[in-house]
């Protein structure tokens, strides 16, 4: 019996892959902490493009959207490049 990857982690097709939704949660909770605790806010940039590139992971393991999945990724990319720029002071 063959089991794919999205049945390893939900039963439904309509659901979120819960891995990814508790990341999501984490790295949304470590974005907006970084604020309260005045640590170097660059780090946010990087948990922004990360968060964006799992939503579009998602998106496309789930409803097979690939506009959707090019779009999370070119903010995945433009927030990625601006964490480096602020990080490096470039």
């Amino acid at each position: 019996m063959k089991l794919g990857l999205l049945d390893k982690f939900f039963e439904k097709k309509q659901k979120r892959i819960k891995p990814i939704f508790y990341l999501q949660l984490v790295l949304i909770i470590g974005y907006f902490s970084l604020f309260f605790l005045d640590i170097n806010h660059s780090f946010g940039y990087i948990f922004l493009s990360l968060s964006f590139l799992l939503i579009g992971i998602e998106s496309y393991l789930l409803k097979e959207k690939k506009v959707i999945f090019i779009l999370n990724f070119i903010a995945f990319f433009m927030f990625a490049l601006i964490f480096i720029l602020d990080y490096f002071n470039l």
